[in-house]
């Protein structure tokens, strides 16, 4: 069974087309401060000038990316387009930080391993406030950009980029990684992944820059990447033929839908390639070559979307409601700073590297008759090409 709340972005979208009396209401913070103390948990005025004089007034950009991972302008945008849903929380709350330092809490929480009473500490509020603040902002980063930001682009053009790199007709790259969470207090064996650390599963859709078009968070480390994807909804959609129009190409004496591509752990259908496997011929392997070769994309989008949001390469310390949330806004936070341009520093990508471990996948041995032609086909189709 799947871990506290879903979180999918193809969920998301479906909901967009509701009636507007019919979508959910917004979360709201499950155990607020008592009131009788609310007014001395949110601020301690004595370390406003760090945040109010150096950071907004002094530092350049340079140290804006390296500790919030954005620009100043990027952030200043967030901070705008989040303000309509930050605007009317507490007002004792509001009185005490701006909607900027809002942001820059979370932000800063989401960029850093720190923990909850050092982020406090930097800004100048208590260990609850950060916790506090944290959800708040995710929450409205989840309401008003996540579907804004994680969605299907142009088809054409992804698919003609992933042309580009070597694979016809391809419109995505599919992949999942483990999240690391604390141990949960309860059915912590769930999590447990092959790696034999507590985690949660994010399985992601991307673009041929990288870009996350669909992600689906909320299973359990020990669940096989194959059920996580047949519980999506994006899967629902790719068989129903609902998520991208359907244009087919002639290929051979056959034709070819349009496909995503994965690894071994998904089954093979006519709209999703992964490798051969077992015992191979020359030709075989330079298949499954050209197939990695793109399918990286998505590998790489991992170790950038940890590179930057660090929170991600420790055990996140949040509810089994709250982990799917946080996912999902630093998802939404990686395609804002990667359309932005944002500089990515290489020993960002070294520093998660070392952190992250990914347990093995376990190949799945679901394969479709239709599948098996549609890359047959191909396979010849690129046999063709090296000969010629």
């Amino acid at each position: 069974m799947p871990c506290g709340r879903q979180l999918s972005t193809s969920l998301l979208h479906r909901r967009r087309s509701c009636p507007q009396g019919s979508r959910a209401q917004p979360l709201t913070l499950q155990h607020p401060a008592p009131r009788l103390t609310r007014q001395r948990l949110w601020s301690y005025p004595t370390s406003t000038d760090w945040w109010e004089r150096l950071v907004l007034g002094e530092w350049d950009n340079d140290r804006w990316l390296r500790n919030f991972r954005m620009s100043r302008q990027t952030f200043l945008e967030l901070c705008q387009w989040l303000t309509p849903a930050l605007r009317h929380q507490d007002m004792a709350m509001r009185r005490a930080l701006t909607v900027q330092k809002w942001v820059g809490i979370a932000v800063w929480k989401l960029a850093t391993p720190d923990s909850y009473r050092s982020v406090g500490q930097q800004f100048g509020v208590s260990k609850a406030t950060v916790g506090a603040v944290l959800m708040e902002v995710v929450r409205a980063i989840n309401a008003m950009l996540l579907h804004r930001l994680v969605r299907l682009g142009d088809p054409d053009a992804t698919i003609a980029a992933f042309a580009t790199l070597g694979f016809p007709n391809c419109f995505g790259a599919l992949d999942g990684t483990h999240i690391p969470i604390c141990t949960p207090h309860h059915s912590g064996g769930r999590y447990l992944n092959r790696k034999g650390y507590h985690s949660v599963v994010l399985q992601a859709l991307v673009d041929s820059r990288g870009r996350f078009q669909d992600i689906y968070v909320c299973w359990p480390g020990s669940t096989h990447d194959a059920r996580v994807f047949r519980n999506s909804g994006l899967c629902r959609r790719l068989e129903a033929g609902t998520y991208i129009p359907q244009r087919e190409i002639p290929l051979g004496d056959t034709t070819m839908p349009f496909c995503i591509i994965a690894d071994a752990a998904y089954p093979l259908r006519p709209w999703l390639m992964h490798p051969y496997t077992g015992h191979l011929s020359a030709s075989q392997e330079r298949f499954n070559e050209r197939l990695n070769h793109v399918r990286q994309v998505v590998e790489c989008s991992f170790g950038r979307l940890k590179g930057r949001w660090r929170c991600l390469l420790t055990h996140l310390d949040a509810g089994p409601n709250n982990i799917p949330l946080i996912v999902g806004a630093c998802c939404a936070l990686h395609n804002l700073v990667e359309s932005k341009g944002e500089t990515f520093f290489q020993g960002w990508a070294a520093e998660a590297g070392r952190a992250d471990v990914q347990p093995p996948a376990a190949p799945g041995w679901q394969v479709d008759p239709e599948g098996t032609r549609v890359r047959e086909a191909l396979w010849v189709h690129f046999n063709d090409e090296a000969a010629g």
